[in-house]
């Protein structure tokens, strides 16, 4: 097979000269090196280490007061998402079901929510009562927070890489346990063994 090379002449473009305050190829590539150890710090705990206090100081969607040191003496599930996260929108019918078979016990299900806009959160827990009240009818809701109110205090050190974000409280309030992701089926068992 014969090929023939045709002359190909590509337009001369000049070349922008960098102005005399750029840093020279050396800093950039310093720079570019040094964002490699970014993900080192992403991949620390999003909550305090087993064992030590969680504060969590916030107010209902509907504007009660919350403070979780209020709860000491019952096992308390925090469940941190946001209505954008399919995989929480997934869960959450069976997070309610779960956490309403506990009911008896000394535990409580904290839902927070991490939506940016209030009205995401009121919208979704608005569809949820009415579903509940055309069912059986109503049941009891799970405390729901808000993450943007004013005055939200909470122990997270940074977003977590996976949402959702669940965070077990013994009854001191330490952390007992915490999960990024979906919520493993041994979780329950753990906060049946934390119940009195």
């Amino acid at each position: 097979m014969n090929t023939i090379a045709l002359p190909i002449s590509w337009p001369r473009v000049p070349m922008a000269r960098p102005p005399a305050a750029w840093p020279g190829w050396h800093w950039v590539l310093l720079l570019i090196l040094s964002l490699t150890q970014l993900p080192s710090w992403a991949s620390s705990p999003a909550v305090p280490a087993q064992g030590q206090a969680f504060v969590l100081r916030s107010s209902t969607m509907a504007g009660q007061a919350v403070d979780l040191s209020a709860m000491k003496g019952r096992v308390v599930l925090l469940y941190y998402w946001h209505t954008g996260c399919a995989v929480c929108l997934d869960k959450m019918p069976e997070l309610r079901a779960n956490a309403a078979g506990w009911q008896s016990q000394a535990f409580s299900l904290v839902i927070v929510q991490t939506d940016r806009r209030m009205e995401d959160a009121q919208r979704y827990w608005q569809s949820v009562a009415q579903a509940q009240v055309g069912g059986k009818g109503p049941v009891k809701m799970p405390m729901v927070l808000w993450r943007g109110a004013a005055g939200h205090v909470d122990s997270l050190t940074r977003e977590p890489a996976h949402w959702p974000l669940s965070v077990l409280l013994d009854r001191d309030g330490k952390v007992a346990a915490s999960w990024e992701g979906r919520i493993p089926a041994e979780a329950w068992d753990r906060i049946a063994e934390l119940l009195p």
